[in-house]
């Protein structure tokens, strides 16, 4: 919080704001406590989950958290009410050391998913010997028992975030899964520029991790 958060009529607002969320917690079956924190939202976040499996969150810090944290995160578009966990599953895919980490950190969600699309924009080894190709992720994913289908997507003038948003929906794909990327970058990859692309406006849940 910064000293204008402070004021009487934030303080308000947080009251009845804590009053609400309370009041659906204890609706449901989970654990849970209230925290607040003063200081950098970006940084306070980042200590609360350092001990949590997955952070839940929206709006602009999720770009900041989903780098600098290493728990997951699950961005929500501000136009969310609920999450479909056993939807069909839209994993994007370019081989990188931050896809394959978000890929392990969503088996849990993609075990439950009815279908799971691994998404690959272009030749991910055609940039570099150090990526893994789709199949790899496929293999991974056969090992804990998830059955999935690589799509191969052709690199044209649509940016990336985009094309790999239209592919999800037209597999009414519930959310999606893909690796969190900072700037700069040595070598910008092909996924370089869609982290900030996705999070201006996801169009729908995304499972992140860096």
């Amino acid at each position: 919080m910064t000293a204008v958060d402070c004021s009487p009529e934030m303080r308000e607002q947080v009251e009845a704001f804590r009053d609400k969320v309370e009041a659906e917690l204890e609706q449901e079956d989970v654990r849970w406590d209230w925290q607040v924190a003063a200081g950098n939202e970006g940084q306070g976040l980042a200590r609360q989950v350092a001990l949590n499996d997955l952070a839940i969150v929206g709006g602009s810090v999720a770009g900041s958290l989903a780098i600098h944290c290493r728990t997951p995160v699950l961005v929500m578009p501000d136009s969310a009410r609920s999450f479909t966990a056993d939807g069909p599953a839209a994993v994007c895919w370019n081989g990188s050391i931050e896809a394959a980490r978000a890929l392990r950190c969503a088996v849990p969600l993609l075990a439950g998913a009815s279908a799971v699309h691994v998404l690959s924009v272009g030749d991910p080894l055609s940039e570099s010997e150090d990526k893994l190709a789709a199949i790899a992720a496929a293999d991974y994913l056969a090992r804990h028992d998830i059955v999935c289908e690589i799509v191969e997507l052709p690199r044209g003038s649509e940016p990336v975030h985009e094309l790999l948003f239209h592919a999800a929906r037209a597999r009414k794909a519930a959310f999606m899964v893909m690796g969190a990327y900072g700037q700069p970058r040595i070598v910008e990859t092909l996924f370089g520029g869609v982290t900030k692309g996705v999070l201006a406006s996801p169009a729908m849940p995304v499972l992140m991790a860096h």
